[in-house]
């Protein structure tokens, strides 16, 4: 995840409180997953009769298990707890180097979006900005007192300004950069929950029966700490920066120098002084703390002339005895400028990962074959997927044909009930015939519906789901990406005839594999073909939205007329008004239940992800490029698929937001 930034916007509903309703990436399991992490800290709270909290606020949150988000909370005074919370999520590593940037970021949202949708962003989202770090010194001194004094501890800080929160925070982590600061810069107390951050910031003292959580310091920059207090005059020299030794270590001279009176000697030159560490070899070879390394190289880089910083950068990134972290950061800070330039030097790192590393001067050895295909064992995986393909199609005919005859019974029972009625003074035979004829349409309907429809709709996604599985594993087999470059590629693809057993018999249409030999061909057939496929699929599910709509509105609008003419023409009328509506929500339900809006969204997004992979694809891919690409590619399509696979499952609907 390191680089990569997802975003997640909560914010309050009816129906299920403060919940997530905008997300970048694609997955139930990884929305549900995102919200249990952050649900206990994206309202903006407070008690009555205390200090109301800010418009804003942030968080930096870490999760522990390698990941973090920093979240902004905003709200209005009448909102109660009920604003909107507006979160970056991301590796630890990289929202707590980016924190000032983040917090500075201009794209924070404060209302909930139209849409669910949200871009992946990264480090070329947010300007490089130095972030205020003046804050006065006595309240800085107290603060770092209490650090000193508990250097393994959480601290709440009672009384600090809202707007000197951030100035605060910053100002820690240059003086204790090698240590990872949480924070947030406004809770109601700091009573004990998950992912509570080090550093807390509350405008007044918690009420006497809210205790702190265990190890936590609460401290109140108000009360003065006296200076002659070790703790003060230690954050005092952390503020000046005394890092002097200290008298006691300094040799004491001579009480009395001793004059020696010799011959003359031949005059013997100094030895040369010993030749100065490169700063920069220093910074990157140092085996520090992650996050202190990161620190000192970032300060390096932002007091390097640009130049230089893209010369040194660029080495860096190819020397495979550089931490994969700074590379990463090095290569996340040139890429804006020169990402041709970084590209040829992460190849030349990815080859010397392998012992074959060559100088920026040398040529790129030769690529390592790929393996020979195997025609018959292509034939027999693409003969596997047509069958699964067969199968989803046979089950897709009989959901659409249950929902169609779902959707015709109800809107016949909306008809037959007023039509029976307005028998009955006529025809009582007919009457019943009718009412008979309706509550059995509408009984069998909702049969199908409710039993065969949902058992139907599973079948059919396991067996595209499967179809899927397998052609994404025959493609990246055909191009000889990833794993499938090894000798042993054609023996991993047969596990796919293992794993994907439950299908048997001829297809009736016999389609030949996807012509694909290689990247260009690759990027040809499957990537081009998958764009235009989730293109024209969004388009017409755009075009079923639209016309559902013009069916709805117009029995609206039908409705709306028999009720202005019913004073006219009698009460027989106002009745057929009421069914004109029931079909109308009627038709509003049964596209609601299929989702149109949503799978027309995740199409595009599809879409546009695999356009934004294809843009970014160098001109002369490398093998690593190459295989990165396929790969991201890959997993694209099957983000989708299990994204439209749990939509389509029967438990699915219950679980959409």
């Amino acid at each position: 995840m390191t680089g990569r930034l997802d975003q997640m916007i909560v914010a309050f509903t009816d129906d299920a409180g403060m919940a997530p309703v905008a997300w970048s990436f694609s997955g139930r399991e990884a929305r549900f997953a995102w919200h249990d992490k952050l649900r206990e800290h994206v309202r903006l709270l407070s008690q009555p009769d205390r200090v109301p909290p800010p418009a804003a606020a942030f968080s930096h949150l870490d999760f522990g298990d390698g990941t973090a988000a920093l979240v902004r909370r905003s709200a209005r005074p009448a909102d109660k707890g009920r604003g909107v919370a507006h979160a970056l999520i991301g590796s630890g590593e990289t929202i707590a180097r980016m924190a000032p940037q983040l917090t500075a970021w201009d794209g924070w949202q404060e209302a909930r979006p139209a849409g669910d949708q949200l871009d992946v962003l990264g480090p070329h989202d947010f300007t490089t900005t130095n972030r205020s770090s003046e804050v006065d010194r006595e309240m800085l001194v107290s603060i770092l007192a209490t650090v000193r004094s508990w250097q393994n501890g959480s601290f709440s800080v009672i009384g600090v300004p809202d707007e000197l929160r951030l100035p605060v925070v910053w100002r820690i982590r240059e003086v204790l950069p090698d240590q990872v600061w949480t924070f947030s810069t406004y809770e109601q107390d700091d009573a004990p929950r998950r992912f509570l951050p080090r550093l807390v910031f509350l405008s007044e003292p918690p009420g006497n029966f809210l205790g702190p959580e265990s190890g936590r310091v609460r401290t109140n920059v108000a009360i003065e700490l006296s200076p002659q207090h070790n703790a003060y005059q230690q954050a005092e020299a952390l503020l000046d920066g005394d890092r002097q030794q200290s008298d006691n270590d300094r040799p004491a001279p001579d009480e009395q120098p001793t004059m020696v009176i010799g011959p003359v000697a031949t005059p013997v030159p100094p030895p040369p002084p010993p030749v100065a560490e490169d700063e920069w070899d220093r910074v990157l070879h140092h085996e520090a703390p992650l996050l202190d390394g990161l620190s000192r190289l970032a300060e390096l880089v932002r007091t390097t002339d640009r130049i230089e910083v893209r010369e040194r950068g660029l080495a860096a990134i190819a020397d495979p005895r550089v931490h994969p972290a700074r590379v990463n950061y090095l290569a996340e800070h040139l890429t804006p400028f020169d990402r041709d330039a970084v590209d040829q030097a992460l190849g030349r790192r990815s080859r010397a990962d392998v012992r074959v590393y060559e100088p920026a001067a040398v040529t790129a050895p030769a690529p390592p074959a790929r393996p020979e295909i195997d025609a018959k064992l292509v034939d027999e995986v693409r003969h596997r997927q047509q069958q699964w393909s067969e199968t989803a199609s046979r089950s897709k005919t009989k959901v659409f044909l249950y929902r169609l005859l779902g959707l015709v019974a109800l809107i016949m029972g909306a008809i037959g009930a007023v039509l029976a009625s307005q028998l009955a003074p006529v025809d009582q035979a007919w009457m019943i015939v009718v009412g008979v004829t309706t509550a059995a349409v509408v009984s069998i309907g909702t049969w199908l519906r409710t039993s065969k429809e949902p058992r139907e709709r599973q079948r059919w996604a396991d067996a595209r789901r499967s179809s899927e599985e397998i052609t994404s594993e025959l493609c990246t087999y055909l191009v000889g990406a990833g794993r499938y470059r090894t000798s042993n590629a054609a023996q991993l693809l047969k596990k796919l005839l293992i794993t994907h057993e439950g299908v048997s018999g001829p297809v009736r249409r016999r389609e030949h594999p996807p012509k694909i030999h290689d990247l260009d061909s690759y990027v040809r057939v499957r990537v081009t073909g998958q764009i235009d496929y989730h293109q024209s699929k969004a388009d017409r599910y755009e075009t079923g939205l639209e016309i559902a709509k013009v069916v709805e509105v117009g029995f609206g609008f039908m409705a709306a007329m028999l009720s202005l003419l019913a004073p006219l023409w009698g009460q027989d009328i106002a009745v057929w008004a009421g069914v004109c509506t029931a079909i109308a929500g009627i038709v509003a339900a049964h596209v609601t239940q299929i989702g149109y809006q949503r799978l027309c969204a995740r199409y595009r997004r599809t879409a546009k992800e695999l356009r934004r992979l294809l843009k970014e694809l160098p001109d002369d891919p490398d093998h690593a490029a190459g295989d990165a690409f396929v790969a991201a590619c890959e997993r694209v399509l099957v983000e989708q698929n299990d994204d439209w696979h749990a939509h389509l499952t029967p438990l699915a609907g219950k679980e959409q937001p």
